[in-house]
């Protein structure tokens, strides 16, 4: 199951490319559904984050991919909270700049599911996903535009 969105944000994509990637590990100051986050102390400095993450639980979000030329990353998410059907989860985000002051943020999750479980919850789970993707995207245009989280 794959799921992408993309927003203009009224911002300079350096701007919005600083809290997506220099300031990954704080992604709770901006996103609601991130209760706290830190860099996780398992990893190589810069290799990942740890959250509490509403309705997952504790999660550990590695990057395998962090290109500060291209504004690009992505990264695997495990939350002890999830389905044992999902087996894989990753999301990747990219900023380009539109314009001095304009950026476009490209999001894309994919979800890796059971062969059985991917015939049954394809569909529920993209509507579900969907809107929580159009949320975090919201509430980091928010951000990114205000300096403050969306409230």
């Amino acid at each position: 199951m794959e799921l992408t969105r993309q927003t203009t944000i009224n911002a300079s994509a350096d701007k919005v490319w600083k809290i997506l990637g220099a300031d990954f590990n704080n992604i709770s100051e901006w996103a609601s559904f991130v209760l706290e986050s830190k860099a996780d102390p398992d990893l190589p400095d810069g290799g990942g984050r740890v959250c509490q993450v509403a309705g997952f639980g504790a999660t550990t979000e590695s990057l395998y991919e962090f290109d500060d030329q291209r504004r690009k990353l992505g990264f695997t998410f495990v939350g002890k909270k999830n389905p044992f059907f999902m087996k894989e989860i990753k999301n990747g985000w990219q900023v380009e700049p539109k314009g001095e002051d304009q950026a476009v943020v490209h999001t894309d999750i994919q979800v890796k599911l059971m062969p059985v479980f991917k015939q049954l919850l394809s569909g529920p789970m993209s509507k579900m996903m969907g809107k929580r993707v159009e949320k975090i995207l919201s509430e980091l245009k928010y951000f990114s535009e205000n300096g403050k989280a969306l409230v």
